[in-house]
């Protein structure tokens, strides 16, 4: 190290330089020595200057060709550097050769598991930050990073009914266990494609891409009656209020969730067990619409708000 530390006083930012000066003091050492030598003890310089030129350019030409193959050799190193930087700056870069097996090819070797190792453990990082721990399902932050941008389809906002009482009568290891039930009963009702998401406490976000406001509904009433049959805390059925809110434009995904929301308080103030679908959508001008078709799970339709609601 104390040759490299000494060469990096002189050019601290290019290991590129520190070659050449090597490579070049390799080959003009001798020269030198030579034409002392000549100017020394053999005569004059000008009886000797056609042999000292010749000399010279060859040496020229040789420094020329030994920098330029010393550059072409380096390149490895270099594209190492590339890679590292570009992986540093985006956290993804494409991986280097691996087929060679010299002390650089080796070295590549390593930069690729080490990125690779990395890249592994940013994900994993990615994934719990974004992850509800308990019940699986993306959480707030996640659901926001999958939705970047307008959407268009169905919202469903759930809310387990009677959830505190659940936490205050049974303990609060039996609402974690209600929590993690209602959340299998969301993956079982789900289609491809559909994303899901822990909101709060209690509240749960399925996104459905795409679907008409009556698929929406059917989604949303085929859930509350799966967590109704299935989820219970101790001997008590679990039963869940679920808004609806669908738009066959896009729009952003605060706007869906604010309507689905809302619905939600209605089928809660409507006595909870429920699907309420938003039927009135904003349109981009700012007036309100009604909503497309929907189908009706229990009861007859009413002009604003069509709920579901078990027997």
């Amino acid at each position: 190290m104390r040759l490299y530390t000494w060469l990096n006083r002189l050019f601290p930012r290019s290991f590129t330089a520190k070659m050449f000066l090597l490579a070049f003091l390799g080959i003009h050492l001798p020269l030198i020595a030579l034409i002392g030598k000549v100017l020394i003890g053999a005569g004059p310089l000008s009886a000797h200057l056609d042999v000292l030129l010749l000399l010279l350019a060859a040496t020229l030409l040789g420094t020329v060709a030994t920098l330029l193959a010393l550059r072409a050799v380096m390149q490895p190193l270099y594209r190492i550097e590339t890679t590292l930087r570009l992986f540093e700056a985006e956290g993804v870069a494409p991986l280097l050769p691996g087929e060679f097996q010299d002390e650089v090819g080796r070295l590549m070797a390593r930069t690729n598991r080490l990125m690779l190792a990395v890249g592994q453990r940013l994900d994993a990082s990615t994934r719990a930050a974004e992850t509800d721990p308990l019940t699986g399902l993306l959480n707030r932050r996640g659901l926001a990073r999958q939705v970047m941008g307008p959407v268009r389809g169905g919202l469903l906002y759930l809310d387990i009914d009677h959830f505190k009482a659940v936490n205050d009568d049974l303990g609060h290891a039996m609402g974690d266990r209600v929590l993690h039930d209602v959340a299998e009963a969301i993956r079982a009702a789900l289609r491809q494609g559909d994303l899901s998401a822990r909101h709060g406490g209690e509240e749960f976000v399925i996104l459905l891409p795409g679907a008409a406001p009556d698929v929406a509904q059917s989604v949303a009433e085929r859930l509350r009656q799966g967590v109704h049959r299935q989820v219970q805390a101790g001997a008590r059925p679990v039963s869940v209020s679920i808004g609806v809110a669908a738009s066959a434009e896009e729009r952003p995904l605060a706007t869906l969730l604010a309507m689905a929301e809302a619905a939600c308080r209605q089928a809660k103030a409507e006595g909870r067990n429920r699907v309420v679908a938003q039927s009135r959508l904003p349109t981009p001008e700012g007036r309100d619409r009604p909503a497309s078709d929907r189908v009706e799970a229990d009861g007859p339709e009413r002009p604003q708000i069509r709920a579901a609601q078990t027997r």
